[in-house]
This record gives C-alpha cells, sequence and structure tokens, in this order.
C-alpha cells in the first residue's frame, strides 16, 4: 500500500508504540483514515480535522511522523487537486 503522507511508510501503523495507553495510535489511525475520506470523497469533516489549527491530535502525530504540523497540512493541501475543494480548505483554514 503506498503511504498518503509524503516519505512515509504505512507500517508505522502497526508498531508497538510507547504509548501505554494507546492514544497516540488510535490518533494515527484516525488522521490516517483523514486523510483518505478527504482525498477520495472529500469529506469536510476529514478537511476540518486536518486544517484545524487548534488541533492538537493532529500536530502529535504530526510531530510523531517527523513533520511540523504545518508541513504535514502543507503536503497534504498540495495533493488535494480538485480547486473547489481547496475553496473549502481555505475558508476552514481563515475560520
Amino acid at each position: 500500500m503506498s503511504s498518503i503522507f509524503p516519505e512515509v511508510d504505512h507500517s508505522y501503523v502497526d508498531q508497538k508504540q510507547s504509548d501505554p495507553t494507546g492514544c497516540l495510535e488510535l490518533w494515527l489511525h484516525v488522521t490516517a483514515d483523514a486523510v483518505l475520506n478527504l482525498r477520495a470523497f472529500g469529506s469536510r469533516a476529514a478537511e476540518e480535522f486536518i486544517f484545524d489549527e487548534d488541533n492538537e491530535f493532529f500536530d502529535e502525530v504530526a510531530r510523531f511522523l517527523g513533520f511540523s504540523p504545518e508541513g504535514l497540512r502543507d503536503s497534504i493541501r498540495k495533493r488535494i487537486r480538485d480547486p473547489q475543494q481547496r475553496r473549502r480548505i481555505g475558508q476552514v483554514e481563515r475560520s
């Protein structure tokens, strides 16, 4: 399976984490699902989850993957081809 994140292999999801509660692993799965739904279906809920700058869960996932939250959002944004969806994301980011 190809990665939805730039230069990151999906095998990270299956690795055992040093997180005893499993919270990080849960948010990795939620974030991966959000990106897939954004790309495949243009999900507004996924847009809001990914592009909400106050979303500390996305930010922690980005840092765990070795990205800054802004850098990962930029990478995802650049891979969206639908112009109408790009405009909606701009509106989510401004709100």
